[in-house]
This record gives C-alpha cells, sequence and structure tokens, in this order.
C-alpha cells in the first residue's frame, strides 16, 4: 500500500501517517543452517553455553583444558598507567546515562589456541561486602554494603562474527565503548553496565571457548583484573585521581594548562583584549548597527545584494535608492 505524502496546514511541512501494520521479513535459510539465540547477559553465576549459529571450521589445540586456563595471559594495555592509578585508588565515574571508563579496559590477549574460536564478555565482581566513604583524604569503610543490582556480562562487539584466537591475540580487545551507570530503570544505552556508588569492583574478563565435539561455547576461564580495580563515584573525591585523569585523558585537554579549562570560583579573570581591526559580522558585532545604520554603501561589504536592497527597502531613507539598485540588478547592470 502506497503511502500518500500529506501536509501540514499550520507549517505547509511534510509529513508521513504513522501506520498500526509494520511488515515482517523472514530471511530464506538452507534447512542445514540452524540459528540458536545466544543470550551473553546472564547472571555470572549461570553457566553460559552458546551454540555456534553455523558450522564453524575450528581446530582445538591438543592439549588439557587446565593447561589451557594457565597458557592464556590476559595483559592491561597501558599497564604503567594503570598501575599510578591504582597506587591512589582508582575512581570511575557513574551517571544516569552512563559514562565511558577512563582508562579504558583495552587488554592484550596471549595463549589461545590460534584456529579456535573464542567469545569474550567482561563483567563487574563487587570487591568485598562493605561500602566506603573518602573522609581525610583516604577512603574508610562505611558499613555494610547495600543490595547489589543483578550483574550481568557485557559482551565484546566481535563476538557475532565467532574469530578465532588468531584473530583475538593479533590487536587489542577493547571494551571502549563500555558505560557505567547507576540507573536501574532500563532506558539507559545497551552498552551501560549498572553499578552501586561508593562501592569497590574488580573487572573481570570472560573467556568462552568453541568445543569442536559439542559445536557449543563453553565458559573457560575468569580472568580478573585486579590492577583495573576502582571505586564507583558520582564525582570524583581524590584530588590526585582527578589530576591524573586529566592530565592523561586525550579528552580532557580543556582541562589542562593552556586549554578551555575551569576557572577556580575565586579566580580573577582579566576582560578579552580585542584588536580594533578584528573582523565581525554585522549580526555579531554590536557597533555595526549604530555606526552603519545611516551609511547605503556600508552593508554592501557585507551583504550579498538581494540583503541589502531588502534592508534599504524597508527604510523609508533609503527607499529610492534601493528602489533604483533593484531596477539596476534586474538589467545587470550592477
Amino acid at each position: 500500500m502506497g503511502l500518500e505524502m500529506l501536509w501540514s496546514q499550520n507549517y505547509s511541512m511534510p509529513f508521513y501517517p504513522v501506520t498500526n501494520q509494520i511488515p515482517s521479513y523472514q530471511i530464506p535459510m538452507s534447512k542445514d543452517c540452524e540459528v540458536k539465540a545466544a543470550d551473553l547477559s546472564q547472571n555470572l553465576s549461570t553457566p553460559l553455553q552458546v551454540s555456534a549459529p553455523f558450522q564453524l571450521t575450528a581446530i582445538a589445540d591438543p592439549i588439557k583444558v587446565d593447561e589451557l586456563k594457565n597458557r592464556i595471559k590476559v595483559k592491561l594495555v597501558e599497564e604503567d598507567l594503570w598501575v599510578r592509578f591504582e597506587k591512589v585508588q582508582l575512581e570511575m565515574i557513574i551517571t544516569k546515562g552512563g559514562r565511558n571508563l577512563f582508562p579504558k579496559l583495552n587488554f592484550q590477549i596471549e595463549g589461545l589456541e590460534p584456529e579456535n574460536c573464542y567469545l569474550f564478555s567482561i563483567a563487574f565482581r563487587r570487591v568485598g561486602n562493605e561500602k566506603y566513604k573518602f573522609t581525610k583524604s583516604e577512603w574508610v569503610s562505611a558499613g555494610h554494603a547495600d543490595e547489589e543490582f543483578e550483574q550481568k556480562e557485557y559482551p565484546h562487539v566481535e563476538n557475532a562474527r565467532f574469530p578465532k584466537g588468531s584473530e583475538w591475540m593479533k590487536s587489542e580487545l577493547s571494551f571502549a565503548k563500555l558505560k557505567l551507570t547507576n540507573n536501574q530503570e532500563g532506558n539507559v544505552s545497551k552498552n551501560a553496565v549498572v553499578l552501586r556508588s561508593m562501592h569497590k569492583y574488580c573487572p573481570v574478563l570472560i573467556i568462552y571457548r568453541f568445543d569442536p565435539e559439542t559445536s557449543n561455547f563453553e565458559r573457560l576461564v575468569d580472568k580478573e583484573i585486579k590492577l583495573a580495580t576502582f571505586i564507583a563515584v558520582t564525582a570524583y573525591q581524590n584530588q590526585n585521581v582527578t589530576k591524573l585523569k586529566i592530565n592523561n585523558n586525550p579528552f580532557a585537554k580543556g582541562f589542562r594548562e593552556g586549554g578551555r579549562k575551569r576557572s577556580h570560583p575565586n579566580e580573577q579573570t582579566s576582560p578579552a583584549k580585542i584588536s580594533p581591526n578584528a573582523m565581525f559580522s554585522p549580526f555579531m558585532n554590536p557597533l555595526t548597527c549604530f555606526q552603519n545604520w545611516y551609511n547605503p554603501n556600508a552593508l554592501s561589504n557585507n551583504f550579498n545584494n538581494y540583503y541589502t536592497q531588502a534592508f534599504q527597502a524597508q527604510n523609508p531613507m533609503f527607499a529610492s535608492q534601493a528602489a533604483a539598485s533593484m531596477f539596476n540588478a534586474g538589467f545587470g547592470l550592477q
């Protein structure tokens, strides 16, 4: 059914009616191709098995599972920066809309089977059973922890391709789009993980391995990233953390010396110095209106003829000149 374009009577803007029926489509597939949904957002305590949606060409190494677990190594990218944050107790901002992490959770992986397939997800486990407060320049216990939100895994975006171990190992494994939030209403970004403020968390990288015999992805190992342990906050508490983030986060350059840093409330700001020869748009320079309103030649230097003539035509003082100008323009005399 075709849609007839309608026009709004008030604004003369086109719009399309909203239909109640939305067409659905099914992609034709061969009989031997079976698709099974893979939910990578289950509770951490629930073992997860994921079936491959098609026949994977995967080759497992002749190695025992326990040996493989020990062989796999996970290292944080920019580890030296993480060490510096660990010394001052890292804090991560959580907001209602979700806030990106800094430093980013980027990893370098070693020890995977090159020709076997793997999936990765990340989750955050609460450290201890306490909540914290920052007082007298240090973090101290503030009593028993609040009830925890249901913790879910955040799957890596590349999981949909079912990459092999060689692909994961040749480049960084990044969760750059991951956000942290304290909003449990469910209307936040799909990339957001819900945490509680003033509680300590440790990131956990969860690795799933494809088993060629069962054609399932089974949970292989959880790698706790203890160096990246942080306290979730709604505002930075420790000035040392703030300084480190400003000095190392490329998106915080406006706060550095020489940038658009925020002024201290008590800091005196000097008035901006403007060159007398600076070029201004007539709309932006308030003096233009007073200096040039009586000068019929001033506007022609700043506007096209159409706008010049329209301005002058509305001013009785220039009515005769505007009429002559429009007449000449019509015959190409200007």
